[in-house]
């Protein structure tokens, strides 16, 4: 759970620096703990309306005939630390079998082609259990290569089936924007521990990106090939 990975990182950083958890961090974890009921919470509320909805169908369709045996059982999924890992974050989203035609059959026996590269447009999704949903808890960001298309497929979802996935900040993210605070300095910052933040291949990713309107040379371009940054990242992690 976020609270508790929260506080391993957060120890490992009292214990660098040699001094007490302030008001921030407690009043951080706290945040990070309610978020996390919060979302648990909603997705129950969810089950039961779904539930009575389902129920008054039944009644209306049966007109007095027959038993309604609409069945309450309800599942939540719930999915965490996908630390930049958008293969990951496909697949499993995958075999919960919650979307059909989330990935387009044409490319998905393509071997050269990142499992994250193969969806099919959101418009495509279908959502095929109105009585499940699902939950990502946080920790979308940091150590691995593909935070970027990690994000972007959670947000995804989340646009697709607002009434069924549900993602929730993780202590990363909230660090993250932490960071962000002037007040704090360099050497204290989250990103100034690199085993736990970004992910040397992770900057591929911005490089030529049409959203920022950047151009990269030729040369660049083909230094730039995410893939390629992808097989020098894993051969690092190897060594």
């Amino acid at each position: 759970l976020p609270p508790a990975s929260y506080s391993y990182s957060r120890i490992s950083r009292i214990t660098s620096h040699s001094h007490e958890p302030t008001m921030k961090d407690i009043i951080l974890l706290a945040l990070i703990s309610f978020l996390a009921a919060s979302s648990i919470a909603a997705a129950e509320k969810t089950h039961e309306a779904n539930d009575h909805i389902q129920d008054q169908e039944c009644i209306a369709s049966n007109q007095g005939e027959g038993e309604c045996t609409n069945d309450s059982s309800s599942s939540v999924y719930v999915i965490g630390d996908l630390h930049g890992d958008a293969i990951c974050a496909v697949s499993w989203v995958n075999r919960t079998g919650l979307i059909a035609n989330l990935i387009d059959k044409d490319l998905s026996s393509t071997e050269t082609v990142p499992l994250f590269k193969k969806l099919n447009s959101p418009s495509e999704w279908r959502w095929t259990n109105d009585k499940a949903t699902l939950v990502f808890m946080g920790d979308y960001v940091d150590k691995g290569p593909t935070s970027r298309q990690t994000v972007e497929f959670v947000k995804d979802l989340t646009n697709a089936f607002p009434g069924k996935v549900t993602a929730i900040l993780g202590n990363h993210e909230l660090e993250l924007l932490r960071d962000r605070d002037a007040r704090i300095t360099p050497v204290e910052r989250y990103s100034a521990y690199s085993y736990a933040t970004v992910h040397p291949g992770e900057y591929h990713n911005y490089f030529n990106d049409p959203k920022q309107k950047k151009s990269v040379d030729a040369d660049s371009e083909a230094d730039a090939d995410p893939a390629a940054s992808q097989v020098a990242a894993r051969a690092l992690d190897e060594k």
